[in-house]
């Protein structure tokens, strides 16, 4: 059985919008006929409207996520466009537990003629710890601490790990000389 979050788009926003006018763009220069003027030659038109519409598609369809294999104790995060997934596997045996983390996350904004403007949202960040909660991995980010409750004891049932507070043990310090 396999387990797969995802994170989201790869691109902002502006890019998902070039990338449909791209789609758009390809759609028209294929399907226009030779007869028409337009800025591209009537020769080169399929092969440029191609080209854009493949490039819109890769834009338009990049997500990130996780993916865990149960059975083979496996698990990555992988990069997916058109269909094909990329990430390296890693083994799931250092991981014993499960832990909600927080972060604040701050945004500033300057406009000319206005005062600048801050504002912090807090992401809670659901993660899978060793041991000594010194290596972690990220599964999953939620907006609110009732979203990310819900999908850790989801996860939580599906793996059949413990789930702990997130509290990384000391290294103890080196002696000086």
């Amino acid at each position: 059985m396999r387990i797969k979050e995802n994170f989201g788009l790869t691109f902002p926003v502006m890019f998902i919008v070039v990338a449909v006018l791209l789609i758009i763009f390809g759609i028209v220069l294929i399907s226009t006929p030779d007869k028409v003027e337009i800025a591209v030659s009537p020769s080169a038109r399929p092969i440029a409207g191609i080209v854009a519409f493949i490039a819109g598609a890769f834009i338009l369809s990049s997500y990130e996520g996780v993916e865990i294999d149960l059975e083979k104790k496996k698990l990555r995060k992988f990069s997916s466009s058109l269909g094909l997934k990329w990430g390296k596997w890693r083994d799931l045996n250092p991981y014993k537990y499960l832990a909600i983390t927080s972060t604040n996350v701050a945004y500033n904004m300057n406009m000319r003629g206005a005062l600048p403007s801050q504002f912090s949202d807090q992401v809670f960040t659901i993660v899978l710890l060793n041991d000594n909660h010194l290596s972690k991995f990220v599964i999953q980010q939620a907006d609110s601490l009732s979203a990310a409750k819900s999908k850790i004891k989801e996860l939580s049932d599906k793996l059949g790990f413990e789930i702990v507070e997130y509290k990384p043990k000391k290294i103890s310090k080196r002696k000086r000389r």
